[in-house]
């Protein structure tokens, strides 16, 4: 499984007070100066995410009707005349029981899994805006306020293979007297070719770990 996980931008804001000593030069300080604005970089050190998956998913709600994982059984153009379908196909010869003229799907209906992974990442960087301004100033001295804001997007991404436990539904088909053609097979819409029941009964479940 991929793992992902965005750490949205965040806006960092801080409002403080602030006492500071200004040299006294005059060249390069003018005393009645009460704001100032500066810009600088973020960079993010030592990032960590967790990530952990944990419980039993759904799938099959999600699947086309007829669809299966090993095959698949749709209308043809016949509209399913008689309740067969020429529209049909599978993959293993394995899902074929020649003696009792059926043909096995198998449709997932669910999975579960119980995993854990953890991921470091750097740098990471950002920018900040910084404003603030004096309201009290005293020769060399100054006691002002800052208020500033800045942005540090995060993005880390875990790929590791993870085994889940598979739950499946079977389906049988009855196949009738026809000569089952050899896996994997592909049938078409048209309505010609070897021809099967259309309508799937429930053959049991199996959980399989993948």
């Amino acid at each position: 499984m991929n793992f992902a996980k965005w750490v949205p931008a965040q806006c960092l804001c801080a409002f403080g007070a602030f006492i500071a000593v200004v040299p006294a030069a005059h060249a390069q300080y003018d005393p009645d100066w009460l704001w100032h604005v500066r810009a600088g970089v973020l960079v993010g050190m030592n990032i960590k995410a967790s990530f952990n998956t944990h419980g039993q998913f759904n799938i099959a709600e999600n699947l086309p009707s007829g669809v299966y994982d090993d095959g698949y059984v749709h209308t043809d153009q016949t509209g399913n005349a008689g309740g067969l379908t020429s529209n049909w196909g599978y993959q293993n010869a394995s899902q074929v029981n020649a003696d009792n003229h059926t043909l096995l799907m198998h449709q997932a209906t669910s999975f579960s899994a119980t995993t854990s992974g953890s991921v470091n990442d750097e740098p990471y960087l950002g920018v900040e805006l910084v404003g603030g301004g004096n309201f009290w100033r005293h020769e060399q001295w100054r006691v002002g306020w800052e208020l500033g804001c800045g942005v540090l997007p995060i993005r880390i991404k875990d790929e590791q293979s993870q085994p889940v436990n598979v739950a499946r539904n079977a389906f049988s088909f009855d196949t009738g007297n026809i000569l089952v053609p050899g896996a994997p097979y592909n049938g078409g819409p048209g309505g010609i070719g070897p021809l099967i029941n259309a309508t799937g009964g429930p053959a049991g479940s199996d959980v399989q770990s993948v």
